[in-house]
Protein backbone atom coordinates (compact mmCIF):
# COMPACT_ATOMS: atom_id res chain seq x y z
CA UNK A 1 0.00 0.00 0.00
CA UNK A 2 1.17 3.64 -0.40
CA UNK A 3 1.33 6.12 1.69
CA UNK A 4 -1.85 8.05 0.21
CA UNK A 5 -4.16 4.90 0.53
CA UNK A 6 -2.92 4.11 4.25
CA UNK A 7 -3.73 8.02 5.00
CA UNK A 8 -7.25 7.70 3.05
CA UNK A 9 -7.92 4.85 4.97
CA UNK A 10 -7.07 5.83 8.33
CA UNK A 11 -8.94 9.21 8.24
CA UNK A 12 -11.63 7.10 6.94
CA UNK A 13 -11.07 5.16 10.27
CA UNK A 14 -11.08 8.13 12.30
CA UNK A 15 -14.22 9.89 10.90
CA UNK A 16 -15.67 6.03 12.02
CA UNK A 17 -14.37 6.81 15.56
CA UNK A 18 -15.44 10.64 15.91
CA UNK A 19 -19.20 9.33 14.07
CA UNK A 20 -19.95 6.87 16.83
CA UNK A 21 -20.62 7.26 20.31
CA UNK A 22 -18.76 6.79 23.26
CA UNK A 23 -21.20 3.01 24.01
CA UNK A 24 -20.68 2.14 20.10
CA UNK A 25 -16.76 2.39 20.27
CA UNK A 26 -17.10 0.52 23.64
CA UNK A 27 -18.96 -2.37 22.03
CA UNK A 28 -16.82 -2.33 18.89
CA UNK A 29 -13.29 -2.82 21.52
CA UNK A 30 -15.44 -5.35 23.21
CA UNK A 31 -15.78 -7.43 19.99
CA UNK A 32 -12.70 -7.17 19.29
CA UNK A 33 -11.36 -7.97 22.69
CA UNK A 34 -14.13 -10.98 22.63
CA UNK A 35 -12.32 -12.45 19.63
CA UNK A 36 -8.76 -12.21 20.76
CA UNK A 37 -9.86 -14.39 23.85
CA UNK A 38 -11.79 -16.75 21.84
CA UNK A 39 -8.59 -17.41 19.66
CA UNK A 40 -6.33 -17.91 22.68
CA UNK A 41 -8.35 -20.24 24.41
CA UNK A 42 -8.35 -22.03 21.05
CA UNK A 43 -4.86 -22.19 20.86
CA UNK A 44 -4.60 -23.56 24.45
CA UNK A 45 -7.18 -25.96 23.72
CA UNK A 46 -4.76 -27.12 20.64
CA UNK A 47 -1.81 -27.20 22.41
CA UNK A 48 -4.05 -29.45 25.03
CA UNK A 49 -4.85 -32.23 22.75
CA UNK A 50 -1.32 -32.23 21.08
CA UNK A 51 0.19 -32.68 24.06
CA UNK A 52 -2.40 -35.05 25.46
CA UNK A 53 -1.77 -37.50 22.43
CA UNK A 54 1.59 -37.04 22.51
CA UNK A 55 1.77 -38.63 26.11
CA UNK A 56 -0.39 -41.19 24.81
CA UNK A 57 1.78 -42.28 21.95
CA UNK A 58 4.64 -42.32 24.55
CA UNK A 59 2.58 -44.59 27.13
CA UNK A 60 2.07 -46.95 24.26
CA UNK A 61 4.77 -47.39 22.96
CA UNK A 62 6.34 -48.05 26.75
CA UNK A 63 3.78 -50.62 27.32
CA UNK A 64 4.48 -52.55 24.00
CA UNK A 65 8.03 -52.74 24.69
CA UNK A 66 7.68 -53.65 29.08
CA UNK A 67 5.47 -56.52 27.36
CA UNK A 68 7.93 -57.54 25.20
CA UNK A 69 10.70 -57.74 27.70
CA UNK A 70 12.50 -55.41 25.77
CA UNK A 71 14.72 -51.83 27.73
CA UNK A 72 13.02 -48.70 26.88
CA UNK A 73 14.57 -44.96 27.54
CA UNK A 74 11.84 -43.03 26.90
CA UNK A 75 11.53 -39.92 29.01
CA UNK A 76 7.96 -39.75 29.69
CA UNK A 77 6.59 -36.16 30.37
CA UNK A 78 4.03 -36.00 32.37
CA UNK A 79 0.17 -33.71 32.00
CA UNK A 80 0.24 -31.22 34.62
Amino acid sequence: MTAKKISKKLSKELQNLENMGPDAHAVEVQKELDAEEKRKNALGRADERIKRSRYLVEQSVCIYLKFHNMNHYLQIEKLN
